[in-house]
């Protein structure tokens, strides 16, 4: 849609918790999954997770819209 309409994502707002601290070498998964879906955006959820402690060490969310270049809206 980019080339032909000139609608695209933006990131909207983003947020970010940190829980608690990692330390190196510590290995970690990284997770994100859409948790709405709407008209014209969408939400997503992150969350970082220490591999040995099975601990959140942090977590946010963030809101992805569509973008109308052309009318800047």
């Amino acid at each position: 849609m980019m080339a032909t309409e000139k609608i695209g994502p933006i990131l909207a707002s983003v947020t970010c918790d940190f829980r608690r601290q990692l330390t190196f070498p510590e290995t970690i998964h990284v997770g994100a999954r859409i948790a709405r879906i709407g008209r014209s955006s969408m939400t997503m959820e992150h969350r970082i997770v220490g591999e040995s402690s099975g601990a959140i060490a942090a977590e946010g969310t963030s809101t992805i819209v569509a973008f109308d270049y052309t009318a800047n809206t």
